[in-house]
This record gives structure tokens, C-alpha cells and sequence, in this order.
């Protein structure tokens, strides 16, 4: 295994691209999410458990905070009515391991997004929530 050090700091990258409608948007952001909590039921025999039902899974909760002409050219993207659409993201990302790994986030919809403005010279930041109904991270079914 052999690590990568710039500047004293251990090397980790990661990288966010949005599809939507069969195009890639690469766009530089943070992203917060799951992989959804499954909900699952007790079977019981006698008042004494002895089994599991396979469970729901609930939609994920997701995070997305992004430069705000970044997300002016993602909404350009999307077109009017921009809530009601769903769309997949792809996140790569490496540790100091230098292995890459990439999750998908399916059926991504936007319920909310807020503005972020401070004094100074930081960037006008968008802040994105909204909800997935399946994550992969590594590309693997977890339910």
C-alpha cells in the first residue's frame, strides 16, 4: 500500500457527478447521506419471538452543498419544475488508501433548497436536501 503525502497531509480526493438525463455534470460539492434505515417486524409464536419479517427500507436522506453558480447550471439542467424530477448521482471518492470507490444514489428528488450567504470572501453556498430511494455504496445492494 503506498500513501501519497503532499505538503505533510496524507492524499484523499473526492469527487461528485450528478446524472441527469443521461448526462454527466461533475460539479464541486459536499454530500451527506446513508444508506437507509430498514424497518423490520418480530414474528412471534407463544409471546416469544422466532423470526423476522425482511423488513422496508425507508427513503435515504441526502445533502448537497454546492457554489451556488454551480447549482444555477444544475437547475438550468433540470428545467422548470425542478422538484418533481428524479435524478441518480454517482460519488467517487479514495481514503489515504488510495483505493477508489464509487456509491450510486438512485431516484434522487429535491424537497428542499436554501441559500447560504456570508460577509467576506466565501463563495454564495446552495444547500440541497432531499430524499433517495436506494443508495449502493460500492456499488452493492444493501437491502
Amino acid at each position: 500500500m503506498s500513501i501519497i503525502i503532499r505538503n505533510g497531509k496524507r492524499y484523499d480526493y473526492g469527487s461528485v457527478e450528478l446524472t441527469v438525463d443521461g448526462n454527466v455534470i461533475p460539479v464541486s460539492c459536499e454530500i451527506e447521506y446513508g444508506s437507509g434505515e430498514v424497518e423490520e417486524g418480530i414474528i412471534y409464536a407463544g409471546g416469544k419471538p422466532v423470526g423476522r419479517t425482511p423488513g422496508q427500507q425507508s427513503p435515504v436522506e441526502i445533502t448537497i452543498r454546492m457554489p451556488r453558480d454551480e447549482w444555477d447550471q444544475l437547475r438550468g439542467t433540470l428545467g422548470p419544475k425542478y422538484k418533481r424530477k428524479e435524478i441518480d448521482l454517482s460519488v467517487a471518492y479514495a481514503d489515504t488508501d488510495g483505493a477508489t470507490q464509487t456509491d450510486e444514489i438512485k431516484q434522487f428528488r429535491i424537497l428542499n433548497d436554501q441559500v447560504s450567504i456570508s460577509p467576506g470572501s466565501d463563495a454564495i453556498m446552495q444547500e440541497i436536501t432531499g430524499s433517495a430511494l436506494q443508495v449502493l455504496p460500492g456499488g452493492i445492494a444493501t437491502f
